[in-house]
């Protein structure tokens, strides 16, 4: 059980994370678009 609980966390984690750095490159597509284009 705590390992399927595990899993389950970090399936949500990396998520999480993959959303946030989705976030952060549409960030920087518009705030520096000629750094990060």
């Amino acid at each position: 059980m705590p390992a399927d609980i595990g899993d389950a966390v970090g399936l949500a984690n990396g998520s999480l994370n993959q959303y946030l750095a989705w976030l952060f490159t549409l960030w920087l597509h518009r705030f520096y678009p000629l750094v990060y284009p």
